[in-house]
């Protein structure tokens, strides 16, 4: 039953694979049977959610599933993966469960979602001002003094302003020479009628 309700859904779900997991996070989850519990579990209520939620819900739940994985495979970087594991996976495993009751409970799906890219932002950052989410992208820094005024960009999606609190000459220098491209930790601003990302420090160093 599991099995032909994947195979149904076309691209329906994330599948790990213990056979090859990619990180610590995967790793731990296919070797802590608990974990991968929830995994599977998690696994199967997303194929069963695109079965049943319509519209603006069935965009949200495909549209923050690959959020959520970013965010399970961040537990890589974590002291205590299986601790991190243990409350993204219940997390999302609650969301998903409310959802089946209250579909546009997925909803909420939105203000967990933490990991973005600039197409996510675009589409759904009305809802996201004020938060502090970690965007995708490559920064162009300013020209002009004080170099605060920057753009955060990828190939395939328009750029989105960007406004540092301060630019120290050495991250000016880092910003020129190697135009990273990263997740940035920002917090979502609204300016007029367009959105604004705000930036306090750059890769976990405070701006002054």
């Amino acid at each position: 039953m599991r099995l032909l309700l994947l195979l149904l859904i076309p691209g329906a779900v994330y599948s790990l694979d213990c056979r090859s997991p990619e990180n610590s996070a995967e790793k731990t989850v296919c070797t802590t049977p608990a974990l991968r519990a929830k995994d599977q579990a998690i696994e199967l209520q997303s194929a069963e959610l695109k079965l049943k939620l319509t519209g603006e819900n069935a965009a949200i739940l495909a549209d923050t599933e690959m959020p959520f994985l970013r965010q399970r495979n961040d537990c890589s970087n974590e002291s205590d993966i299986p601790a991190c594991l243990e409350k993204t996976l219940s997390q999302r495993q609650d969301l998903l469960n409310r959802a089946q009751a209250d579909p546009n409970a997925i909803r909420d799906a939105l203000t967990q979602a933490n990991y973005i890219d600039i197409g996510f932002l675009r589409k759904y950052w009305t809802l996201l001002v004020g938060r502090k989410v970690s965007v995708y992208g490559c920064i162009t820094p300013g020209e002009t003094a004080p170099r605060i005024h920057a753009e955060l960009e990828t190939d395939n999606q328009p750029a989105v302003p960007l406004l540092f609190k301060s630019m120290p000459d050495e991250i000016a220098e880092f910003l020129d020479d190697q135009k990273p491209c990263a997740h940035w930790l920002v917090t979502v601003r609204k300016q007029g009628d367009k959105v604004l990302l705000y930036a306090d420090e750059v890769l976990g160093r405070p701006l002054p």
